[in-house]
């Protein structure tokens, strides 16, 4: 039976790629062009354009889920739904950003500028209007303009998918977004068991047992006390240490339950 159910999930899970990938280019061939058509301003496109990849990655969970491949619990859900909001998550495998933009109705999210050229990320990306990972000064002010518009930024501190069984190290973009446009932190804790999908798996390294993923929506991080540093540089870097203590301590917790 567990052959059985290993290699079930091996094809679920092919099956559950080969989906996500058809759909980025549909929506690149399609959907996208007739947002384009509809709505000529470009607000409102990529308004539009987020609550579909909304919506659509929500659709691409339960597939997983119905398929076999993951289980799922989400902790806090309801603080999902307040617009204008800064979260920052850890980064433990791929499909992170999939979850988040499934359950935060209108995301905005900083993407690598190659996830424009790939045929399967092109449609997704180009819809929403994401923000591109550019020259630094000009993503921290996209960032901060888009959540004053009432998008809601995630933003994954580590910068890349975090290594199994070494410690985390955040970069300091997140601390600066959240100091130079005064936002609050909403921290979200991912736990994934058996651990899958990290930078050194591949999509058929299939965990042993169906994996599960955890969200935990934690109380928002007040950076007040932060704001008070005069000099910016001594802020952010004060920030980012609290923060990697905070989610350091918080995964720990995650495991030990």
């Amino acid at each position: 039976m567990k052959t059985i159910n290993y290699y079930w999930r091996l094809f679920a899970t092919a099956f559950c790629f080969f989906v996500f990938g058809v759909g980025g280019i549909l929506i690149a061939l399609i959907v996208a062009p007739i947002i384009i058509i509809s709505f000529r301003n470009q607000n409102t496109r990529h308004i539009k354009g987020k609550l579909f990849i909304h919506y659509s990655f929500r659709m691409f969970i339960e597939l997983m889920r119905l398929a076999g491949v993951l289980s799922y619990t989400v902790e806090g859900i309801e603080k999902f739904k307040e617009p204008g909001q800064l979260f920052l998550a850890n980064h433990p495998s791929l499909i992170d950003v999939v979850f988040m933009i499934a359950f935060i109705p209108r995301t905005d999210c900083v993407v690598k500028g190659k996830l424009s050229k790939n045929p399967f990320t092109y449609g997704p990306v180009n819809a929403a209007g994401y923000i591109m990972n550019a020259e630094p000064e000009a993503v921290l002010q996209s960032s901060i303009e888009s959540i004053s518009s009432g998008n809601s930024l995630i933003i994954f501190p580590e910068g890349t998918r975090t290594t199994p069984g070494e410690g985390m190290k955040f970069k300091r973009g997140a601390a600066n977004v959240a100091l130079r446009g005064e936002f609050d932190i909403t921290p979200v804790v991912i736990g994934c068991t058996p651990t899958t999908l990290t930078k050194s798996d591949k999509w058929y390294h299939i965990p042993p047992k169906k994996l599960h993923f955890t969200m935990k929506v934690k109380d928002k991080i007040s950076i007040e006390s932060f704001l008070q540093e005069k000099n910016a540089n001594i802020a952010a870097r004060s920030l980012t240490k609290s923060l990697e203590e905070y989610f350091s301590q918080e995964i720990k917790n995650l495991c030990l339950n």
